[in-house]
């Protein structure tokens, strides 16, 4: 007794045989007398045959059921436009032939022009064993006739719709169809489980049309396999071939595979599908249940966050995202500060105001990283340069007093009244101390008049240096480098240690974005954007409360971070029409129409655009009408005494616990 596999073996091969056979017959016939009845009525007498044996020989389940492989018809036009074609079509099927998945069985169809509903001839029928015979069947063909692509694929759905498993047409034309209905016979093959392929082989198809009934006989998505020149045939139809079914389980409710089990790893179940749903619940995956194939959900929803899908399944995108908080956009200026914002599936910082004309008002509004350009005059107040008047004042800043000529005196035989002295080439009287200079070294010519150097004196802790005009520490009165008064250019500021000279653009002029802050004439990074009134950013980055909120001290000492210390902007002078203010412990030139900052220490927003920094300490302006390109102090190198001075109250209380201790108890 056989086994069921040796059942299906021998049932293979006695039906090739017999098909073999009576082909051969059938083609001797037709040679013979290619008119005659008989060898017409041979071809059904041979199925008849082949059916029988296979009642036979088949086990009492069917033979479809126990069929590992699939079935593909290939469907070659022959019409008069493929004579020069044949050939290579010969061998690109050949090459598709020996590539093929084992478990395909081929079988041929060739049709030329004919009736709509039959014109095709089956030369080949689908056998395990007809690969050879489809090669020399091709061979043997010969060009005629139209093109009738309807009816061919009418019958090719015949001839297969008997059989079991999976299915498919491979159909190769160069022509467009003589019927117009090939479409609709695609679309009725697939609903009988048979699937279409299309082959346009040459420049001569209707490509829409071809895609029609690509679409038709696989579905939507389907697309026609193009040859446009004849040595592009072979790789088509090598590529085509990888597509093909290759038999196995389906999801049918069969043992497809007969392995005794039903359904079990169909073709087509785990890959990815569309469930219907919007956003991300769209994605499932293809699940085998009661015999379909159906899309079962795979993404649950989930909260809605910023990432461009519908996380919550509700249609909208993005919406209602929690964003909040004060970010820095990076540009300077008003466009520094903006809030948190979903754009484009990102989270983006958007700016809460956009660029403005520039307007003299200490702010960056063009957002273009420089304040008031072009719109300060000399002394630096707003507006256009301010003429000299003649009132011994040097009302345009620029360190001399009445200099124009209609304000000088004509000498008198050579002489002038007064402190002034005859310019000889102008004959007008001049100001003695521009032209000879002061007697006393303590005095500097300003304003065309010999005045006390340093303002007239200096405060406790300074000394005046005659050299620079200007009060510095005690300690720092011998250092070897000063900064001169001309030394760096208008509106610049000279930052000098002991050691070392070097000039900086003043903060009044630079607007740093919003994460960062200027000092010494450079933007930092500092670790806060924005911090609420009442607190102040620390270095681990969060807003914490104002330490010096609450604490008074004494002139010219100042709160810093909590304690009285020496307010850094003392002896620091800053560029006519600037102020100076203290920032992270460091004196820092702004601009003095700026406003003021609050008695809490924290900066307004325009006082910290016109340069001041996040750490402002409510430091009053200073010096704010000093003459042009007036210079920093050696403390403002140091970083200011008031950091080492804040300790002082702490080392007090530490030095009377000592003297307690050490004294003697009664």
């Amino acid at each position: 007794m056989l086994d069921r596999t040796g059942e299906l073996r021998l049932l293979r091969l006695i039906r090739g045989l017999i098909a073999w056979a009576c082909h051969a017959t059938g083609a001797w016939a037709s040679l013979r007398a290619r008119a005659t009845a008989w060898a017409r009525r041979l071809a059904p007498s041979c199925l008849a045959l082949i059916a029988g044996v296979a009642l036979l020989v088949a086990p009492s389940q069917s033979a479809g059921q126990c069929d590992r492989s699939a079935k593909v018809l290939l469907v070659l036009d022959k019409s008069s436009s493929m004579r020069n074609k044949l050939a290579t079509a010969r061998e690109a099927i050949a090459a598709l032939l020996r590539a093929a998945d084992p478990a395909i069985d081929f079988g041929l169809l060739v049709f030329d022009a004919g009736q709509c509903n039959g014109s095709g001839r089956l030369v080949v029928p689908v056998a395990p064993d007809a690969r050879d015979a489809i090669i020399a069947e091709i061979g043997r063909t010969r060009a005629s006739g139209g093109t009738s692509i309807e009816g061919a694929i009418r019958e090719a759905s015949a001839a297969l719709g008997p059989l079991e498993g999976q299915r498919a047409i491979v159909l190769i034309t160069d022509g467009e169809d003589s019927c117009h209905r090939a479409a609709q016979a695609a679309a009725q093959a697939l609903q009988a489980g048979i699937e279409t392929f299309v082959v346009g082989y040459g420049t001569g198809v209707d490509g829409q049309q071809l895609l029609a009934i690509a679409q038709a006989g696989r579905g939507p998505g389907a697309a026609v396999y193009q040859a446009d020149r004849q040595d592009d045939l072979e790789d088509v139809l090598l590529a085509l071939g990888r597509e093909l079914p290759a038999g196995g389980e389906l999801c049918n409710g069969v043992d497809d595979d007969c392995d005794g089990a039903v359904d079990e790893s169909p073709e087509g179940a785990g890959l990815p599908c569309d469930t219907g749903w919007p956003g991300a619940c769209s994605l499932g995956v293809r699940v085998c249940a009661d015999g379909v194939l159906d899309c079962s959900d795979r993404v649950p929803a989930t909260t809605e966050v910023c990432d461009g899908v519908d996380n919550d399944c509700d249609g909208p995108i993005d919406e209602d995202v929690d964003l909040s908080g004060s970010c820095a956009t990076g540009a300077p200026g008003i466009c520094g500060v903006g809030e948190l914002s979903c754009v484009a599936g990102a989270v983006a910082c958007v700016a809460l105001e956009n660029a403005l004309d520039e307007a003299c008002d200490a702010v960056d509004n063009d957002c273009d990283g420089r304040i008031d350009e072009g719109l300060r005059n000399g002394c630096g107040a707003c507006g256009g340069a301010v003429p000299e008047a003649c009132d011994a004042v040097d009302n345009d800043c620029d360190g001399r007093a009445d200099e124009d000529p209609a304000c000088a005196e004509p000498c008198q035989s050579g002489e002038c009244t007064g402190d002034g002295i005859c310019d000889a080439a102008s004959e007008l009287c001049v100001p003695r101390c521009e032209v000879l200079g002061c007697e006393d070294p303590m005095e500097i010519c300003t304003a065309g008049r010999c005045q006390p150097r340093c303002g007239g004196g200096c405060d406790d802790g300074f000394v005046c240096r005659a050299d620079v005009d200007r009060c510095v520490p005690e300690s720092r009165a011998d250092c070897a480098v000063a900064c001169a008064s001309d030394s760096c250019r208008p509106g610049d500021v000279c930052v000098e240690s002991c050691d070392r000279l070097e000039c900086r653009p003043s903060c009044a002029d630079i607007a740093c974005p919003a994460d960062e802050a200027c000092l010494g004439g450079l933007c930092v990074a500092k670790p806060c954007v924005e911090c609420p009134e009442g607190q102040v950013c620390g270095g681990d980055g969060q807003c914490h409360p104002d330490p010096c909120l609450g604490v008074v001290c004494d002139s010219p000492f100042i709160c810093l971070e909590g304690f009285c210390g020496l307010d850094p902007c003392t002896g620091h002078h800053c560029p006519t029409g600037q102020r100076c203010t203290t920032a992270a412990g460091r004196a820092t030139c702004i601009y003095s129409t700026a406003p003021s900052p609050p008695a809490d220490g924290g900066a307004t927003g325009e006082a910290r655009d016109a340069g001041a920094p996040w750490f402002e300490q409510g430091a009053e302006p200073t010096d704010a009408g000093a003459a042009p390109a007036e210079v920093v102090g050696c403390e403002a190198a140091a970083g200011g005494y008031g950091l080492r001075l804040r300790w002082l109250p702490v080392l007090g209380l530490w030095v009377l616990l000592i003297a307690r201790r050490r004294s003697p108890r009664r």
